[in-house]
């Protein structure tokens, strides 16, 4: 049984009854707290109500499996069927793997919807020439690009900080009949890595915290080939700027465009920026493509 305060003076509802509440009170219980009130009990906090439950119950009502839903992105004659989560009010982290690595209730949905970003990247590697590239995605969220550049055969490599991306991305896959997408979950501060280098490097809406200019950067440039090209979709979060210095000092030529096709909506104010380098044998560079 679960005790709830705030609903029916302290109302007493079995276990089972408790999804909906859970679901419908979640954007406010990731902005509470949870906190040992009794040895054997746990209360979650928040603007409306209490919940209180054994710790047993606790750790059963974190495992309740996340909604979803099914969607078709139409680019052109080609389909590409995603599940995604229902919406960024979800949340699941049965063993804490999340919690481990610092991804916080609030954040952790993140990844699993669609942002207008990610669909532009996506439109833009629909065409983007890949032949004989080995392609990285960093932050590849629900990998809508990764499995446009999948239907295209790319050598193709996903990447993202949540763990729970990876799942998402075998789903989707296996949803659009096509092979197995490599995914490494990796984190941009990782120094010790095999994931290797790559031609082209694509991301979007990277830039949304002051660190991440630093830590993508760096990044990057472990992940690079002497001859490579970066593609970043960024919707304009006020380290477009700073990004792009950094870049260039580390021997990058820099172009920023409008993303403009016919599916795009034309009140997206982003920028689609382009960084390449070309260096010598000795890593000396020499120019940008």
């Amino acid at each position: 049984m679960v005790s709830v305060h705030g609903l029916k003076n302290h109302t007493k509802i079995p276990y089972q009854s408790v999804n909906w509440l859970m679901r419908f009170y979640q954007p406010f219980l990731a902005r509470g707290r949870v906190k040992l009130r009794m040895p054997d009990s746990v209360t979650v906090t928040c603007e409306i109500l209490r919940i209180s439950f054994s710790r047993a119950s606790y750790r059963r009502l974190r495992m309740i499996d996340v909604r979803v839903r099914y969607q078709t992105i139409e680019f052109g004659d080609t389909d590409i069927h995603l599940k995604t989560l229902r919406d960024r009010n979800e949340f699941q982290d049965a063993v804490q793997e999340a919690e481990s690595l610092g991804v916080s209730p609030s954040s952790w949905p993140l990844f699993g919807v669609v942002w207008e970003s990610g669909e532009i990247l996506a439109r833009l590697m629909q065409f983007h020439n890949i032949d004989q590239l080995k392609v990285l995605e960093v932050g590849c969220g629900i990998g809508l690009a990764s499995v446009m550049l999948s239907t295209r055969h790319a050598d193709i490599t996903a990447t993202d900080y949540n763990p729970a991306a990876g799942p998402f991305l075998v789903a989707n896959a296996a949803l659009n009949e096509l092979g197995p997408i490599t995914f490494v979950r990796e984190g941009w501060a990782d120094t010790q890595s095999a994931l290797g280098q790559f031609d082209l490097i694509i991301g979007s809406d990277l830039l949304y915290e002051q660190d991440n200019v630093e830590l993508l950067a760096g990044f990057i440039e472990r992940h690079s080939k002497p001859v490579c090209s970066v593609i970043i979709v960024d919707p304009g979060r006020g380290l477009r700027a700073k990004f792009t210095k950094r870049m260039v000092a580390g021997g990058y030529t820099h172009e920023s465009t409008v993303a403009v096709t016919p599916e795009i909506s034309t009140t997206y104010t982003g920028k689609v920026m382009t960084f390449s380098r070309l260096k010598t044998a000795d890593g000396v560079v020499v120019s940008g493509g």
